[in-house]
């Protein structure tokens, strides 16, 4: 149940292109708590966790991550807070691009309101700390985007419903940019900690589903456990 949504990037180095978000391609991934195994499901659009719930706020922080751009060839991912209902079509979310452009890393916010996506202007760089919030209810939905490190945010609200239905699930992890998928741009690891969905811990609310990122076969990005406090995991970048 892939979803791709035409957006034009920003100025500053994106590109005019589609962004898959979500984490449709996880119908092999087990339920999973911190406290039992559990095996991931293999997604060609997502790296990450999702929760199966009826889901009104999600929230994650992370660092940006140091990009290697080895060549021209534009190359991305998006971490991403998400609220999903895949049975009506209907999601939000808040994110950032982190790509390579022109053999040069990029960051740039990222929103998403009932299906629509906006640019956010805002200067971020490597190693800045992030937080990413979403909220939906009958009467707005809001994202925003904070750099905890300059202190700056930027935000985008809808008043009213506008669609947004009513979501059973949240997602927390990083999509892959573009259907079909631009190259994953080469970094190490990228922690989401911090995660809250309605305000308790991501392993607090309903079944968890795990999922990495492929590409055929080839794995790129791997969602490692979360931790024993619920609210964290690592995600980490094995191929291009």
């Amino acid at each position: 149940m892939a979803r791709s949504l035409k957006v034009r990037g920003s100025a500053a180095a994106l590109v005019v292109g589609a962004i898959t978000l979500g984490w449709c391609s996880v119908a092999a991934a087990s339920p999973t708590s911190p406290a039992i195994p559990r095996t991931n499901g293999h997604s060609s659009s997502f790296a990450g966790y999702q929760v199966d719930l009826a889901a009104t706020t999600v929230k994650a922080t992370f660092k940006l991550p140091a990009l290697t751009c080895t060549s021209s060839t534009y190359a991305g991912m998006v971490p991403n807070v998400g609220l999903t209902n895949f049975t009506s079509n209907d999601f939000s979310s808040a994110g950032v691009y982190v790509t390579c452009s022109n053999g040069s890393p990029s960051y740039a916010s990222l929103a998403e309101i009932n299906n629509r996506y906006s640019d956010l202007t805002q200067t971020l760089n490597a190693g800045d700390t992030i937080k990413l919030s979403l909220s939906a209810s009958a009467k707005s939905t809001v994202v925003s985007i904070a750099d905890l490190t300059n202190k700056s945010t930027v935000k985008s609200s809808v008043s009213g419903a506008g669609g947004g239905g009513t979501f059973t699930g949240a997602s927390v992890g990083e999509s892959a940019i573009g259907s079909p998928s631009v190259p994953i741009a080469q970094f190490s690891t990228l922690r989401f900690s911090a995660i809250t969905v309605n305000g308790h811990t991501l392993a607090a609310g309903g079944t968890l589903f795990g999922s990495d990122l492929y590409n055929g076969t080839t794995l790129q990005i791997s969602a490692g456990a979360v931790s024993k406090a619920g609210n964290s995991f690592l995600t980490k970048f094995v191929h291009t």
